[in-house]
């Protein structure tokens, strides 16, 4: 008998349709593995943001500053034209890498659509500190200290440092896109000592719906939003860009350390 050297048409319709399904499996399989790398990445970066203050805490008795008081330095770099390079930032030499390691998942959102004149504090790679709480110190307004904003907050002001907000993945949105931005901000401004209007939210969403939070006692995990977040200074759309808060919003929350004592600082 003469062998068939040949598939059949039959055959090799199986064998394709075999090979469609097993990629359909693999591909996102193969997507999923590689997010979730991405996300771990994100999780060490922003874990290294917090060992990184606080062993500027042990070194200097006091959280990073946020800024200063011409807005030129931040905690992640000093302003040189448009960018804010990471020499000269408060929290640089602390940090092994030199740098701000940016948020892989973050720069995935921003992709090569990017606005490059919108982004007004590059440097901060996708992640934003509490400026507010920790690297201020709002509760020197009380004695008429002008410069309480430039003042990096203390331990003794931060009671139960794993309920206090430290960093957290941030982004605002302006009507341009996604805007990088460096700080982590409360639902409430502060003025005259006293809880104002809203804020703009900063707090990014963009893990799976939820955001990177690193507490002040070293802590990371993952939120999920809530509350009121649809104020936006240029009329943007907060939730169409994953942007808002987390947890209660009263006394501004965990970005207060007092919040529970229900004292706006």
């Amino acid at each position: 008998m003469k062998a068939r050297n040949a598939f059949t048409l039959v055959e090799i319709l199986t064998v394709g349709t075999i090979v469609g399904i097993l990629t359909a499996i693999m591909i996102p399989a193969v997507g999923r593995v590689r997010q979730s790398a991405l996300t771990s990445q994100s999780v060490n970066n922003i874990r290294q943001l917090s060992m990184a203050n606080l062993a500027c805490l042990a070194d200097t008795g006091h959280f990073v500053q946020s800024m200063s008081g011409n807005n030129r330095t931040h905690w992640y770099g000093k302003k040189k034209g448009k960018e804010y390079l990471p020499e000269g930032g408060y929290l640089i030499p602390y940090l092994q890498s030199g740098a701000v390691t940016r948020c892989p998942v973050f720069d995935q959102i921003l992709g090569d659509s990017v606005n490059e004149d919108a982004q007004f504090n590059a440097g901060a790679g996708g992640y934003g500190y509490n400026s507010l709480y920790l690297g201020s110190s709002p509760q020197l307004s009380e004695r008429g200290v002008s410069t309480w904003w430039t003042t990096p907050n203390v331990p003794a002001n931060v009671p139960d440092p794993s309920k206090t907000v430290m960093f957290t993945s941030t982004a605002i949105t302006n009507g341009e896109g996604i805007v990088e931005y460096g700080f982590s901000e409360p639902p409430f401004n502060l003025s005259g000592g006293k809880l104002a209007g809203r804020a703009t939210p900063s707090v990014h969403f963009r893990f799976n719906g939820e955001a990177l939070v690193a507490w002040a006692d070293g802590r990371v995990s993952f939120e999920s939003p809530s509350g009121d977040s649809k104020h936006n200074h240029w009329g943007a759309d907060n939730e169409k860009a994953q942007i808002g808060w987390f947890g209660p919003e009263d006394f501004n929350g965990y970005w207060n350390p007092h919040f529970q004592d229900k004292r706006p600082y």
